[in-house]
């Protein structure tokens, strides 16, 4: 049942005014946004402090979707600030960041 719901989120099943069908899909939205918030918490807490302000970021959109260039004099930062990966030659250094 709860992977229904979070399927169901996932696919943003809501009528057009942004409230979700169900109350259990609207619950299952909440706790999701309550984990994502607590996740960033978290990683900005273990790096002992927020971005830096000499933190460099540079953000292209490509055809195959948003990819973020960064150089970072502090490693601490947001999962959106974080560069896809996947067609990197070094991906296994990037990887460490």
């Amino acid at each position: 049942m709860r992977d229904a719901v979070l399927d169901a989120v996932e696919h943003r099943v809501a009528d057009a005014r942004g409230q979700a069908v169900d109350a259990a899909l609207h619950d299952a939205a909440d706790a999701v946004e309550f984990i994502a918030r607590g996740q960033n918490l978290l990683a900005h807490a273990a790096g002992c402090g927020g971005v830096n302000a000499r933190q460099v970021v540079r953000k292209d959109s490509l055809a195959v979707g948003l990819s973020i260039d960064h150089i970072v004099h502090r490693q601490v930062g947001d999962a959106a600030d974080l560069r896809d990966v996947r067609h990197d030659l070094n991906a296994a250094g990037l990887e460490c960041l």
